[in-house]
């Protein structure tokens, strides 16, 4: 409780301006001591902020973290449909393998069986016999050409036959 001063008694601190500044400083540095020194709330205070700054630290890591597990365990959900979607596939895979139907199939058409009841038919290719030409009763004599000049066959072989003739 603050203590009631006659009014008389304010008018002698207004009057010297050093006294009012000495006792101004003296209730302030009072109740700044008093502040600091009362009973721990100050620090009771600094403690309970820097609990509360903790856990909203603490808290926005595990929304992170949350946020991240999330999208880890979509992307897995994902990969586990597709997973089981080729599990499937393969698991008719093996069924159809497995049965007499794609046996048959394998004789039929990579081993070339057939069932009894089946007729089979063989295609006879036949090969056409050439017609014997007599031979030529007069011998050709061949006459063999000349051959060019050398420079001509060089000519040739890097310019090509075109500019030759030109």
């Amino acid at each position: 409780m603050r203590k009631r001063t006659a009014p008389s008694a304010r008018r002698s601190c207004l009057g010297v301006p050093g006294q009012f500044l000495a006792s101004l400083q003296e209730r302030l540095s009072s109740q700044i001591k008093t502040f600091w020194q009362g009973s721990g709330v100050h620090a009771a205070n600094i403690g309970l902020i820097l609990v509360a700054l903790s856990l909203l630290v603490n808290f926005a890591h595990q929304v992170l973290q949350s946020a991240n597990l999330e999208t880890q365990r979509s992307s897995l959900a994902t990969e586990v449909t597709q997973l089981e979607t080729e599990t499937n596939q393969l698991k008719r895979a093996v069924e159809y393998a497995e049965s007499d139907a794609s046996v048959e199939r394998v004789a039929r058409e990579q081993l070339g069986y057939a069932n009894p009841q089946d007729t089979v038919l063989v295609p006879q290719f036949l090969e056409p016999t050439p017609t014997p030409t007599p031979p030529d009763p007069s011998p050709k004599v061949r006459i063999r050409p000349t051959p060019a000049p050398n420079w001509q066959l060089w000519w040739k072989a890097l310019f090509g036959p075109e500019m030759n003739q030109g």
